[in-house]
């Protein structure tokens, strides 16, 4: 690594295929450069943002600023796409450092070569945890006898969100990888009446309500949640089940209420804005995340902020914040399972009233992007940036 630049801007590019909502709830580039900006270093963040068309800045703090950057993608095969000019632009910038993250996207090995052959310090950090299925595991196998190499050779910095992403990681050969967790953005929280009485008046009917936010989608398992949403009430419980979120099952998970004649104790909500998301939680008692994969899990994280305990299969990100009982619990996904966590849960719950303060304090002292920033910076060698600059 050459000398680093004293410019206090930094880069953090997102080099796969997908659209970024920078309005939208804890895009995790984003809460981790407003941690950035906030400990006294400016950030431009490079992706294909949604509706923004120019560079644009987002947040300031003191005289520091987010920027993002919208980039042009052209599409090579199916998810693998190249950005026309992005790595001149990045490369030409002075950046303290330059941020790219996924393993196997085709920008990634192209911007951390070019970012080291400009003498700019380079991390790389790495989410998914699991290789691919079918066709798309033997392009794996080919980019990474081409490019893995090209990513170990120029990364002064290599970091994984989650365990299982640093096991993923070393089990390729990669070396010195650090544990970086994701933080939680939090957002001002804003009242609907309209919400707030219809959350009200569906909780009043139970004596335990239910919550899943997210896709509809076989990822996510909807169908498990109506199963053993079923199998508590066979078992003679008052409970139900508030679930929001759209996605390509959602005929199906419509069908699916009905034929198991849960019409009465479901209540599907197509969306909530993210700053009304906590009117749900609040009136919750657990929330339920059957996933097959889930490389951090904000939801995990948003759900015990707001108190509401947690199960979830074990995958990435609920394996690793899900550490206590108190937090919640990962599970198998078999519903006889679940429906013994829920008996469990419930039961505790009754008899310590400060759980959820727990919980909300757990997220608060361990999970905040300005904390895990410091932490960051510290790693990569740039903690004179940072050193007297305090919030406030």
């Amino acid at each position: 690594m050459d000398k680093v630049s004293s410019n206090r801007v930094a880069a953090i590019v997102q080099t796969g295929s997908g659209i970024v909502d920078p309005l939208s709830y804890n895009v995790q580039a984003i809460g981790q450069a407003k941690g950035m900006v906030k400990l006294g270093l400016s950030v431009d963040f490079y992706a294909n943002f949604k509706n923004i068309s120019r560079p644009t800045v987002i947040y300031k703090f003191k005289n520091r600023k987010l920027r993002v950057v919208p980039v042009k993608k052209v599409k090579i095969f199916r998810e693998i796409v190249y950005f026309p000019g992005l790595i001149k632009r990045v490369t030409s910038m002075d950046y303290c450092f330059i941020q790219v993250g996924g393993d196997s996207q085709l920008m990634t090995p192209l911007i951390l070569r070019a970012a080291r052959r400009s003498g700019i310090m380079t991390v790389f950090i790495q989410g998914m945890y699991k290789n691919y299925k079918g066709y798309k595991y033997i392009f794996q196998l080919f980019f990474d006898r081409i490019f893995k190499q090209m990513i170990v050779a120029n990364s002064d910095f290599v970091f994984a969100k989650t365990t299982m992403a640093k096991s993923y990681l070393l089990s390729k050969k990669y070396t010195d990888v650090n544990l970086f967790p994701i933080g939680l953005d939090i957002v001002r929280e804003l009242d609907n009446q309209d919400l707030l009485r219809l959350t009200s008046e569906f909780k009043a009917k139970f004596d335990t309500l239910l919550l899943y936010i997210g896709k509809i989608e076989p990822r996510r398992n909807p169908k498990f949640l109506l199963q053993v949403l079923a199998a508590l009430r066979d078992d003679g419980l008052s409970i139900g089940l508030l679930a929001v979120g759209q996605g390509p099952q959602y005929r199906e998970f419509q069908n699916w209420i009905h034929e198991m004649s849960l019409d009465n104790c479901v209540l599907h909500i197509e969306r909530v804005d993210n700053s009304e998301v906590h009117i749900l939680y609040k009136h919750s008692d657990i929330f339920l995340l059957p996933t097959n994969y889930e490389i951090y899990g904000m939801v995990v994280m948003e759900a015990l902020y707001r108190g509401c305990p947690v199960i979830s299969t074990p995958e990435g990100g609920p394996l690793d914040i899900l550490v206590s009982q108190e937090y919640g619990y990962c599970v198998d996904l078999k519903v006889s399972k679940w429906v013994q966590t829920i008996k469990t849960m419930l039961d505790v719950e009754q008899y310590d009233p400060q759980l959820r303060a727990r919980r909300v304090d757990y997220i608060k002292n361990s999970f905040q992007w300005y904390e895990l920033g410091k932490v960051f910076i510290e790693r990569i060698g740039l903690i004179g940036f940072i050193k007297g600059n305090k919030i406030g």
